[in-house]
């Protein structure tokens, strides 16, 4: 009997010495989602988190839940704001903060126009236009942007309603509304089980990414890390475009964020039938550059966008920016000019 408890003991005080130890290495990824019913799963805030992947970061999840940079809800009236939205390309969770295209965006429309300009990083992972539609109603309308950009690939066109635990867009009766169907639900109590003890435990949440690894495909890569080199080709400056037929809910959802001053960037070279948005062409920048934008020197992997990439996202969202500014936003420059001239 002493033997087992001495047993017991031991395997404690060591599970308590790992958790410490990873805890305070940052070798594994902390549990950075959080839950609640108005927003359904979200990014934990005020949380620093350490990223191996195609390439290497160390960032924060701010205190209002989205990554990077922090501004509050509240702005000055000489400040023009923008709300980046997407899915990880947009996240980036590849790069610092002060590699990312938000950052390159402020840097340049401040040295162009002499004026203030916040960028704030929307992305979430996986996050299609539906997310988007949903995020933006529930949170992202709150920080009050003067323009928003959302930027879709070709997949992200078609409403996936991925995960069970986000707010959804439904279409009644010809009229958009958002859909919080996962209160109540299965997955709602599960998560409200387990994510105490996911928050406390990096090595609990280190085995709930395993477990969602083994039900998905990515096994080999994450067994292998560095050692696995992906056979992913690069950019092809010809490659076969993808023609996307929207639905009737995606017209509207498109319609609908163009009306209220989103502008639709696109980063996958793709074809439209029957949809009367503009889309700018990201793609066309990404395949006219002399490097291959998503390909990581310093991993050998390809995936995101490589910084360098982000300079280029960077240079070509600010040109669209300051168009818009000097078009329909005029008024922030004569803004900007004023509190110059009182600050000189």
């Amino acid at each position: 009997m002493k033997k087992i408890a001495g047993f017991i003991i031991a395997c404690s005080v060591t599970l308590i010495l790992v958790e410490l130890f990873v805890s305070n290495s940052y070798v594994l990824q902390r549990y950075i989602n959080d839950y609640n019913q108005d927003l359904g799963r979200i990014r934990r805030a005020s949380t620093e988190f350490v990223m191996f992947n195609e390439g290497f970061t160390v960032n924060r999840i701010n205190s209002f839940g989205y990554v990077g940079k922090e501004y509050g809800m509240e702005k000055d009236s000489s400040t023009f704001r923008v709300a980046v939205l997407g899915d990880s390309y947009v996240e980036s969770f590849q790069v610092f903060d002060r590699n990312y295209f938000g950052r390159v965006i402020e840097n340049e429309i401040s040295e162009q126009l002499g004026m203030k300009i916040e960028v704030l990083n929307f992305g979430r992972s996986g996050f299609d236009l539906g997310d988007c539609y949903a995020y933006y109603h529930t949170f992202v309308n709150d920080f009050e942007p003067d323009l928003s950009i959302i930027i879709l690939g070709e997949s992200d066109y078609e409403i996936k309603n991925y995960d069970p635990l986000l707010p959804k867009v439904v279409l009644d009766n010809g009229k958009l509304d958002v859909s919080r169907n996962y209160i109540g639900s299965s997955s709602e109590k599960r998560i409200q089980k387990i994510q105490p003890f996911l928050k406390h435990s990096i090595i609990l949440n280190t085995v709930n990414i395993c477990t969602k690894i083994m039900n998905r495909e990515y096994l080999l890569s994450k067994s292998l890390d560095k050692l696995y080199i992906p056979k992913a080709p690069p950019i092809s400056k010809n490659a076969e475009v993808k023609t996307i037929v929207l639905d009737e809910k995606e017209k509207r959802i498109l319609d609908e964020l163009d009306n209220i001053n989103c502008i639709f960037v696109l980063r996958d070279r793709v074809n439209f039938t029957e949809c009367s948005v503009a889309q700018h062409p990201l793609y066309e920048k990404l395949e006219q550059a002399p490097f291959d934008t998503k390909h990581w020197d310093i991993t050998n992997k390809y995936g995101h966008w490589n910084n360098d990439a982000h300079i280029l996202v960077g240079e070509y969202l600010s040109s669209i920016i300051i168009r818009e500014i000097q078009t329909t936003h005029y008024n922030f420059l004569d803004i900007s000019q004023i509190s110059k001239s009182a600050s000189n």
